[in-house]
């Protein structure tokens, strides 16, 4: 038998203790990144709905005003700024969190008002509203500091942004929202010898611009001194056209913004080719060769022909027609007045006058005689626009056009007189940024 030397005895006990203390001090460091790590996602979760709270107060008061994008201006808002503050100072109390109004110390929550360009020229606004929290805390650690020497502490960070109420591509009364140029992929093309008058709003494309004709004009008012004619990528010319104010070039594009597509309630679901008195619901298609054709107000949904009219009369007070299938194809010998809901009715889309289901490229086409209106937003993200007729056979557009692709032409005067509150808008919103 092995004799064990005295020298020997009693190492186990050291290597015992020293094991034991490694693995309390790795268990305590456990321990304490458990804390430092709930403590962080407590503080994360009371930056967010500290943020939330200032930032839906701003969302309502906003809604409440009457704010639009095209009337919202910083220095015009301070008190609901400042209430916005409050409210998240509040929120902030309510989970045992102290904040003031500075964040130059990581802890605070600020305000802040944006309603630049998002680049320089050419480029359309972005307005909106941060509010930005910023919490810092020291978690309660046992074992920690005898690692680290400097005090440990959570940083966390909530950005909540709100939008004012605002149209369509951002206000813009003509608005190409395709990424290519030309017909069937994107641009705003004028010709013939129309003379375009657009008041309070302006014109931008994402892409190519261009005009073409001696005679014509292109005149922009804008109330606001907000928008001008805006392009991003190339602007040509033919025939000396004059343009009040000049195109500007560069800047970002307009982002693309769903329009969530309506219920379709039951109707018919027939094919309509003469004059009758229509109720709101399903068809398969519409046409109008002679007579009247009044649209009662509501939704009409078409899903396979279109809306089609060379001749007669067109009424409809209050109506969204949405098209699935086929086009949006009216002619200069149609008597048209077609007006948007003004008010909020199920299912029908307040604003939306035409709307173009998204991957329906089929088009739209809108004349009319001289006395004709449309009054409300023609909206066709995958298709084009076309506006305009032939001499003394443009009607009036109390809209906003946006597509894919923008064509304007005829030999008359064509005006679009547009008003925020006749056209389709998103309500205020609030988006987590970070």
């Amino acid at each position: 038998m092995k004799q064990i030397k005295s020298s020997e005895r009693g190492q186990i006990v050291v290597l015992l203790a020293l094991v034991l203390v490694a693995m309390l001090g790795v268990t305590a460091l456990a321990v304490d990144g458990a804390t430092i790590f709930s403590d962080r996602r407590f503080d994360q979760g009371a930056a967010d709905a500290v943020a939330l709270a200032g930032a839906g107060k701003i969302a309502v008061a906003l809604e409440n005003g009457l704010w639009r994008y095209e009337t919202l201006e910083c220095n015009a808002i301070p008190t609901i700024l400042a209430n916005g503050r409050q409210v998240a100072i509040d929120r902030a109390a309510t989970n045992s969190v102290v904040l003031d109004g500075d964040i130059s110390d990581n802890h605070g929550v600020q305000v802040t008002c944006y309603d630049d360009p998002t680049t320089a020229n050419g480029s359309y606004k972005d307005k909106y509203i941060d509010v930005t929290v910023m919490i810092t805390s020291v978690p309660q650690t046992s074992f920690a500091q005898l690692v680290f020497t400097d005090e440990l502490k959570n940083t966390v960070k909530a950005v909540a942004r709100v939008r004012p109420r605002t149209t369509l591509s951002y206000g813009y009364a003509i608005a190409s929202m395709g990424s290519g140029c030309g017909s069937d992929g994107g641009g705003i093309d004028i010709h013939g010898s129309v003379e375009v008058d657009i008041q309070g709003a302006g014109i931008f494309s994402n892409t190519c611009l261009s005009a073409e004709g001696t005679k014509v004009s292109v005149d922009v008012t804008d109330p606001h001194n907000q928008q001008g004619i805006n392009y991003r990528t190339t602007f040509t010319t033919s025939g000396s056209p004059t343009f009040n104010p000049l195109p500007t070039a560069g800047g970002a594009p307009i982002p693309k913004r769903t329009v969530p597509p309506p219920d379709c309630i039951s109707g018919p679901n027939t094919d309509i080719s003469d004059s009758a008195t229509l109720n709101p619901g399903t068809y398969r298609s519409i046409s109008l060769h002679n007579g009247i054709l009044t649209l009662n107000p509501g939704l009409y949904c078409i899903t396979t022909g279109g809306f089609v009219a060379n001749g007669g009369t067109i009424i409809g007070d209050g109506v969204t027609i949405y098209i699935t299938g086929g086009g949006f194809d009216v002619g200069g010998n149609v008597n048209v007045n077609l007006s948007a809901p003004v008010t909020y009715v199920y299912p029908a889309i307040k604003g939306m006058l035409i709307y173009m289901a998204e991957e329906n490229t089929s088009g739209v086409a809108l004349s009319g005689n001289s006395t004709s209106a449309y009054y409300g937003t023609v909206y066709a993200p995958d298709s084009d626009i076309l506006a305009g007729g032939t001499s003394s056979m443009i009607p009036t557009l109390n809209t906003q056009l946006v597509g894919k692709y923008v064509e304007v032409f005829g030999n008359s005067d064509l005006d679009i007189i547009f008003n925020s509150t006749d056209q389709f808008q998103f309500p205020s919103s609030l988006d987590m940024m970070e």
